[in-house]
């Protein structure tokens, strides 16, 4: 007797944890946008996905971001990460950036109030001058809309000699609930200022995130550009699968 109820309360725990794990929406994964929640207090997480970039004048390119995380506090999380992308074009890698996080979660929803985090990023060049490093901010807000669906608000800056503001409204809905717990809907609109020149660069796209086991999650997601400081990356297509497995 003591041995099922043992093993009905791990399995209630891994379907807890479960349904944490593939609703806690991370940058990139597969979308742009995130949640205000961080990721389990003294767990680690890999995240890495295979981008396919399409445009109408141009061969396309390939990306391999990779990233891992770790909670190092209660709703606190550091992670460092790197983007190579493959010019098919051109035949050439770049590839020669590493980008350090830190992300917090500043409180969790509560009422009519929304939960609220912050996120912090550099991406500096592993060699060259320091000068050139990306330094970005995102405040992020996360809001329940009916019974499972939220809504996420990103608000951005990016400084690299110029500052340059951005926003990015996104939407998730589990999907099956409450029969199904290990599928979610994703979709999203962002705007930046282009750093370029005066153009904006504008998008949209929708993904899914699809939880595998207790551990590993699959996303898929399409993004199309509508708008861009460059020509020819105008109404280009972005096709993303990824993995993020957390131990």
């Amino acid at each position: 007797m003591k041995a099922i109820v043992a093993l009905g309360i791990l399995g209630m725990a891994s379907l807890a944890l479960a349904q944490s794990d593939h609703n806690n929406l991370d940058k990139e994964r597969p979308l742009t946008f995130e949640d205000a929640y961080s990721i389990a207090y003294r767990s680690y997480e890999l995240q890495t996905g295979l981008s396919a970039f399409a445009f109408l004048n141009r061969r396309p390119q390939y990306g391999l971001r990779t990233e891992i995380q770790y909670g190092f506090a209660k709703n606190r999380d550091l992670s460092i990460g790197w983007d190579p992308v493959y010019d098919s074009g051109s035949a050439r890698l770049r590839g020669n950036n590493l980008e350090l996080s830190y992300f917090e979660g500043l409180s969790r929803e509560i009422g009519n109030a929304p939960a609220i985090g912050y996120r912090v990023e550099m991406e500096a060049p592993t060699t060259g001058s320091a000068r050139n490093a990306d330094v970005r901010a995102r405040l992020i807000l996360s809001k329940q809309a009916r019974t499972y669906d939220k809504f996420h608000l990103n608000l951005g800056v990016a400084a690299t000699g110029k500052v340059a503001f951005g926003a990015i409204l996104g939407y998730s809905l589990p999907l099956g609930y409450p029969n199904h717990f290990d599928t979610t809907f994703l979709a999203e609109l962002g705007i930046e200022q282009s750093r370029m020149d005066s153009w904006q660069n504008s998008w949209a796209g929708i993904g899914i995130r699809r939880q595998i086991d207790v551990t590993t999650v699959l996303d898929y997601s399409l993004r199309m550009r509508f708008g861009s400081a460059v020509s020819e990356s105008r109404n280009s297509l972005t096709f993303t699968v990824g993995l993020s497995k957390s131990f």
